[in-house]
């Protein structure tokens, strides 16, 4: 039995004592007294614990080790337990002798066949008179799952941060210090080792975006926004001007209100902002096309039967913007009777795809009630 009271005397003269054996020539008193005292040690430990013998075999273990290892009926074997990491198993035994205190984690079979992963804490101590090595046991699969999917969504995470080239930003406010990651500081044209100071974003940003930058950083600091975002231009090293798309949020403070943690990344946005003053200047040359030819333009909402059309149109005809057409019978309405509905009926055959284009000769009624001929397209 572990840890019971005094056992008969067996036929051979050994009396067992809470699972120790005392030899004839000792005062049985002196060992009682000593293995209670081991005992009370013993059993004061908590979880799941058992004692290995100079040679690395268990020799007493708590009834909550049996449970979780072993079946009632099984020779509780500690081979067979640690099967699976024998060699590592006993390399830690070896150094707890060796050291006097030992960890190891590792994953440790059960009595239905599955595998634990368990927190062996191992410490020497005198037990019979003896060095033995005592070893706690705690559970920690359901832990070692959360920190694997921890470790896999922040995987997935930097592969994003990584895939959409997003320098990231850490701010921790109690120390007023800042984590940058590598892609950071390329956007600002440096390397990361030469981001040596938390603030050193404010030497790059161009002067006359720096203002709003920190209003909206400061907006967010004081609640007045969910969320931070600025777009703004950064002067590299080398003199190169890029656009920059800024986000942020406050993921923590104190009771107090203080900022204790404020994370955001930023991305490149110069090739984007190119784009867009590229837009604005075709539409900026097709406006002065479209006025010094005087192209009408027009849009036909097919689904809702709404109209809109370019008010130079109709104000060259003498009406004014409140007075533009907004649905096809509007529309028709200042056309020359009978060519609203010839308008409409060659329209329709091209949006049922029965022409392949659209094409109409029409007239339109002038403020003064004359017409002139129009050809849509």
């Amino acid at each position: 039995r572990a840890f019971g009271a005094v056992d008969e005397t067996t036929p051979t003269g050994v009396v067992r004592i809470s699972g120790f054996r005392l030899r004839r020539e000792e005062n049985p008193g002196e060992v009682l007294r000593r293995n209670k005292l081991d005992e009370a040690v013993l059993r004061g430990l908590p979880g799941i614990y058992f004692v290995l013998d100079e040679k690395g075999r268990a020799i007493h273990w708590n009834d909550l080790f049996a449970e979780t290892f072993f079946e009632p009926s099984e020779v509780r074997d500690t081979h067979r337990l640690f099967d699976v990491v024998r060699g590592e198993f006993f390399g830690f035994v070896a150094a707890v002798r060796a050291k006097g205190l030992g960890k190891i984690v590792a994953w440790l079979r059960k009595k239905n066949g599955g595998l634990g992963r368990f927190q062996c804490l191992g410490r020497l101590l005198s037990l019979d008179g003896k060095p033995r090595v005592v070893c706690l046991l705690t559970d920690v699969t359901e832990h070692h799952k959360a920190e694997l999917a921890l470790r896999l969504e922040r995987a997935r995470l930097d592969t994003l941060i990584d895939a959409a080239r997003l320098g990231t930003w850490d701010w921790d406010g109690e120390k007023q210090d800042v984590v940058y990651n590598r892609r950071w500081a390329e956007l600002y044209g440096l390397k990361l080792e030469e981001v040596t100071n938390y603030d050193l974003w404010e030497q790059y940003v161009h002067p006359d975006d720096m203002e709003a930058l920190k209003d909206a950083v400061n907006a967010h600091l004081e609640g007045k926004t969910p969320y931070y975002s600025a777009q703004y231009r950064v002067i590299r090293p080398d003199g190169v001007v890029a656009y920059m798309q800024d986000y942020g949020r406050i993921v923590s403070r104190s009771e107090d209100g203080k900022v204790l943690r404020f994370m955001g990344g930023v991305q490149d946005i110069t090739a984007l902002k190119e784009a867009q003053a590229e837009v604005l200047r075709g539409k900026a040359h097709l406006e002065i096309v479209i006025e010094q030819t005087g192209i009408g333009l027009w849009d036909l909402d097919v689904r809702n039967e709404r109209a809109r059309s370019r008010p130079s149109v109709f104000i060259r005809q003498g009406y004014s913007e409140e007075e533009l057409p907004r649905t096809y019978e509007e529309l028709a309405a200042y056309m020359y009777p009978g060519d609203g509905k010839r308008f409409l009926d060659n329209l329709f055959a091209c949006i049922e795809r029965k022409t392949e284009e659209f094409t109409c000769e029409w007239r339109m009624r002038q403020k003064d009630g004359t017409y002139v001929w129009f050809l849509s397209r």
